[in-house]
């Protein structure tokens, strides 16, 4: 007599185990996705963090890399340069300005401490099209901020010239040993001269960086119109 086979189901123990093992592999699986997205954002994050860094640094050249050398006059009379630079600010003008690319922007670069006590470098825009700068007077409205730098944990400007006019102009003659040297601050109006270099230095995320911006190493004779010729001996 032949004997009948009886299909056999999956008991409630197997589902069980199996349904364990499924929920396993779900909660393993989405949490490993959840570790790969928060890096990924992380470095996405970090790679649009940086991009900005760079292209801001080349607004931040560009901008220093043609400045104006605007002689104006001071309250006496005397003429000087419209440009005034310590440790934490520059004023000068630049023919490439981040606001107004036809004309002359008067700016100024402050760096300025944040609610996270960091620095950033802020840069502000006074359009020259209407404006004629000629007395270092003058008042100026900045109409325009960009925030050009963020969260820099240190940072400093410095510039390397002679002390005044006086002094570059004798530097030449023989047996006067007199040679430019780096300052902390550095006036145009009052040393009657343009720095022959500005560095900036900064520090970001742990790391130093250095720029220097060669500027024109002759700005006294761009004075010497001004200034009545001595008469020969």
């Amino acid at each position: 007599m032949a004997l009948k086979r009886q299909d056999k189901g999956f008991t409630l123990v197997e589902l069980l185990i199996v349904s364990s093992i499924l929920s396993m592999l779900l909660l393993v699986g989405s949490y490993s996705y959840s570790l790969f997205a928060q890096r990924w954002n992380k470095e996405l994050g970090s790679f649009n963090q940086n991009n900005q860094l760079m292209i801001n640094l080349a607004r931040f050249q560009t901008l220093l890399n043609n400045q104006q050398y605007n002689v104006v006059f001071r309250d006496d009379a005397e003429p000087g340069f419209f440009f005034v630079g310590n440790s934490n600010s520059i004023l000068s003008i630049t023919n490439q300005g981040l606001f107004n690319q036809k004309f002359a922007e008067a700016f100024r670069l402050t760096l300025v401490k944040n609610n996270r006590q960091k620095l950033d470098l802020v840069y502000q825009s006074a359009p020259l099209d209407k404006l004629a700068l000629s007395k270092a007077s003058t008042e100026l409205v900045f109409q325009y901020e960009f925030k050009l730098l963020t969260d820099l944990d240190d940072a400093s400007f410095e510039y390397y010239g002679f002390e005044s006019f006086e002094q570059k102009s004798i530097s030449n003659r023989p047996n006067v040993f007199l040679k430019p040297k780096w300052f902390s601050q550095y006036s145009g109006l009052d040393s009657q001269l343009f720095p022959e270099k500005i560095k900036f230095s900064f520090i970001h995320s742990g790391r130093k960086i250095e720029y220097y911006f060669s500027m024109i190493t002759n700005s006294e004779e761009l004075l010497s119109d001004y200034f009545p010729e001595e008469p020969e001996q």
